[in-house]
């Protein structure tokens, strides 16, 4: 169902040029009058000020809203989406009279008219080659007071969410110790599955379709086969939010946006469950561990503040409600704010396991600095790589000419050694 939006403008009124010509008419016949002494100007100039005066006694000004059909859109970068626009002026004695709009566009959003506009009613198809909210910006022009004052505001009429595009390719999860659920990621504990393992003899309880019937009559008593299990994995995606100093930290920001949605992507493909928390606005907001498409684009949504389906919470830290037990959280950030990082720290102490993505190329400074200063940066860097990790948190850098499967590659294996099987006689 295609949902309209109303918004009520709030109009500046200002003489219109009618009633400016009048009072230039009226003023130049009395002065005219006064000077010359021509008595027949002022019969004239009378009727004029008659009009001025009436507008204390008109009807009142009108109120206007702007409708948008939808009122909140949402489409994919270089992705079409139409809208319908449209300004009413509500008069209490002359009911509902339509009123002039112009829609205006924002810097990186094209708008095209896909159909005969009117005065009163667009339809438009704009589009974005760059994800982000984009308002669609009207501007309303309606008379009133018959005609003598005319009033102007602008509003945002509809807003259109650009979603980030993904790579196409899987991105794997950290190898660790996976929930004891169904799903597909191969582990090396025995259970239903189909890669093998081992054979063992056989014990009560064991299902005969198990039983290895050539290995059993070699050895003359019954053996089974083991299987590895496929489990499936709780992914949580933080994203870093907090103010970016400008220059290489704020271009930053958009492969933060890129890289947890190719991460949202991969798991919800693998049947994982995925949720995401966005920290370092007034209120972080985050969005449940769910399955399925759906689950996809209420993640887009709580990105980019759009619509309500998510939910928010005071404070610097994840919410413990965002974050199922044993949940894999891959953290997007810059890692310049200290604040993020203890809430990386923070769930570490929790039990989770978490991977940071340092999506930061090179040092922050927007101006160019002398190699030995960045040569500091990147050492400094180095360490505090060393000191998340001997903290628990693995941080990897995603460099530009690398993909992020690649830069995932790196983390290391956070599975529990396996253990050796006692010798058979």
């Amino acid at each position: 169902m295609i949902e309209s939006h109303s918004t009520e403008v709030e109009l500046r009124w200002r003489p219109s040029p009618l009633t400016r010509a009048v009072i230039t008419s009226a003023a130049a016949a009395l002065a005219v009058a006064v000077i010359g002494g021509y008595w027949q100007l002022v019969a004239f100039a009378a009727p004029l000020v008659g009009v001025l005066v009436s507008i204390g006694w008109q009807r009142t000004v009108p109120r206007v809203h702007v409708h948008a059909e939808p009122g909140s859109a949402r489409c994919f970068e270089s992705e079409e989406s139409r809208l319908d626009v449209w300004a009413v002026r509500e008069d209490t004695e002359t009911g509902d009279v339509a009123a002039d709009l112009t829609l205006e566009t924002v810097d990186g959003m094209r708008l095209e008219r896909v159909e005969p506009a009117s005065r009163q009613r667009q339809t438009v198809a704009v589009s974005a080659d760059k994800w982000g909210r984009y308002p669609i910006v009207t501007r309303v022009r309606v008379l009133g007071r018959g005609g003598l004052v005319v009033g102007t505001g602008v509003v945002d009429a509809a807003n259109v969410f650009v979603f980030p595009l993904a790579p196409p390719q899987s991105t794997a999860t950290p190898r660790t110790e996976l929930l004891d659920r169904l799903g597909t990621h191969l582990t090396r504990h025995i259970g239903p599955g189909v890669e093998y393992a081992d054979v063992r003899r056989y014990v009560p309880g064991d299902q005969l379709r198990t039983v290895n019937w050539p290995v059993s009559a070699r050895r003359g008593s019954l053996h089974v086969t083991e299987r590895l299990t496929d489990r499936a994995a709780d992914v949580v995606v933080l994203i870093d939010g907090y103010p970016q100093p400008p220059g290489p930290a704020t271009e930053a920001t958009d492969r933060i946006a890129r890289g947890a949605v190719q991460v949202v992507q991969s798991a919800l493909r693998s049947g994982d469950r995925a949720g995401v928390v966005a920290l370092g606005g007034r209120q972080p907001r985050w969005l449940g561990a769910d399955i399925g498409r759906r689950q996809f684009y209420r993640i887009l949504d709580a990105m980019l503040t759009a619509g309500d389906g998510f939910e928010t919470t005071p404070g610097t830290l994840a919410p413990r409600a965002a974050v199922p037990p044993g949940a894999i959280v891959i953290a997007f950030s810059t890692m310049l704010d200290t604040e993020f990082a203890l809430a990386l720290i923070d769930l570490r102490k929790r039990g989770h396991t978490v991977v940071a993505i340092d999506v930061l190329e090179g040092a922050p400074f927007e101006e160019e600095r002398d190699r030995l200063v960045a040569r500091m940066w990147s050492l400094q860097r180095s360490f505090m790589y060393r000191d998340m990790g001997t903290i628990g948190v693995d941080v990897v850098s995603w460099r530009g000419d690398a993909t992020l499967d690649q830069a995932m590659q790196l983390v290391p294996d956070h599975r529990r050694p396996l253990r050796r099987r006692a010798a058979r006689t």
